[in-house]
């Protein structure tokens, strides 16, 4: 039986939220060859408005959406193993208290990209020199659990704002507020030329032909209408002043790895993402961020929104000629 599930959104538009630099910032990505496209279209390169799952300003939430009702749920219950028979099929869970659940049909195992490798080890799913570390007996030899891990990068910088006056960022007074929504209007999906990535490919003598071919969104662009974080040196105000940029690759090369601190379920184990490993990831990024720079310094809408930027101690603003290392520099500064 077929059962449809509809998940209410809503865009900028339908919102109805209205933010001062929704237009500015229009027209500036435009004047950098970045066209606007409708979200969810099938082309994601362009300018699209960011859609959110929310119904009414109301972030929705699975539960709301999805009926619960032949679903028991568990909570403050954490599971210690998978429990496997002898033709090593899934037949249950054990907790971390003993307590055991039987299956009759299957285990689905849901825990995340983290959760999810050290449940398996802990279950004896897993390579063998790792699992005997911990003295976990070995059941199925799995070698490649907890590696490849992976995720996108973010970069922020940010940006004092010319005319704070105008309510702009949240904090300031004059804010109107994002019940409606997040504070943010537009989503930027941009690609890299092939010459710059073959060139970081070239480096780090490991193809990756699916980057190539046909245009693809290897940057995600966001401008944040908040100032503080707690990411990066210096924390930027919280009070109305300053903007956030957050470029991130959305088609990362570098690769890591979870492993087990040790065989007890409530110790998080070892994850290492590895962010910015690659020459790959590297060329990428650091297109992203010129990207940001000329539209703040090299359009007419960038330079009446921002002021200029809130710099790292003793590091000048990054400009229009900044070099790969002090790109880099600023990524492993402030980016996550």
């Amino acid at each position: 039986m077929l059962i449809r599930i509809q998940v209410p959104t809503a865009s900028v538009t339908s919102s109805a939220r209205t933010y001062p630099l929704a237009a500015p910032l229009k027209a500036a990505w435009g004047r950098l060859g970045i066209p606007q496209v409708v979200t969810n279209n099938g082309n994601s390169l362009g300018l699209a408005e960011i859609v959110e799952a929310r119904t009414n300003g109301t972030r929705v939430v699975a539960s709301s959406v999805y009926s619960l009702s032949n679903v028991t749920i568990k909570t403050r219950s954490l599971v210690q193993r998978i429990l496997l028979s002898p033709s090593k099929r899934a037949i249950g869970v054990e907790l971390d208290n003993g307590t055991i659940y039987h299956s009759s049909k299957e285990i689905i195992l849901s825990a995340g990209s983290i959760r999810t490798p050290q449940v398996l080890m802990l279950s004896g799913i897993g390579p063998l020199e790792e699992l005997q570390k911990h003295g976990i007996q070995q059941i199925v030899d799995s070698p490649e659990i907890g590696k490849n891990l992976w995720d996108h990068i973010a970069a922020r910088q940010y940006f004092r704002l010319r005319k704070p006056e105008l309510g702009a960022s949240f904090g300031s007074p004059a804010f109107p507020g994002y019940t409606n929504g997040n504070p943010f209007d537009w989503w930027v999906s941009a690609s890299v030329s092939e010459a710059a990535l073959k060139k970081g490919m070239r480096m780090d003598g490991v193809p990756t032909p699916e980057l190539l071919g046909e245009p693809r969104p290897h940057l995600g662009i966001i401008t944040h209408y908040v100032g503080g974080s707690e990411y990066g040196d210096p924390v930027a105000p919280m009070d109305g002043t300053h903007v956030t940029t957050i470029v991130m690759v959305t088609l990362p090369t570098s690769r890591g790895s979870v492993t087990l601190r040790s065989s007890d379920p409530k110790e998080n184990p070892i994850t290492d993402p590895n962010f910015y490993a690659t020459e790959t990831d590297r060329v990428m990024m650091r297109e992203g961020i010129r990207l940001v720079q000329r539209m703040v310094l090299d359009t007419e809408e960038g330079r009446d929104m921002f002021e200029g930027e809130l710099c790292p101690k003793g590091k000048g603003k990054l400009g229009l000629d900044a070099g790969d290392e002090e790109i880099d520099w600023r990524v492993r500064v402030n980016a996550s």
